[in-house]
């Protein structure tokens, strides 16, 4: 993922949830957020390199991620 805000995946069923990990490689923080994730300046949850959350959620559709500024960035997940 690049500075411009992405959705996770289009159509994926979670049925208790999902973990969103910043991989420890990563060489800046990494954005998480909504459909309103902004594409540039502040907003979303940040994750610092090797920082994971935990999101209650029915759908990876409904989760947006970005890289804090334009490198790119990996992220692991398993819901």
């Amino acid at each position: 993922m690049g500075s411009k805000a992405i959705q996770l995946q289009t159509n994926t069923t979670v049925y208790n949830g999902v973990y969103v990990s910043a991989d420890p490689a990563n060489t800046e923080d990494v954005l998480v957020g909504n459909q309103s994730l902004p594409n540039r300046g502040s907003g979303g949850y940040v994750l610092s390199p090797g920082e994971s959350i935990f999101l209650q959620i029915s759908n990876l559709n409904k989760i947006y991620v970005r890289s804090a500024n334009s490198s790119n960035q990996t992220l692991r997940v398993i819901g």
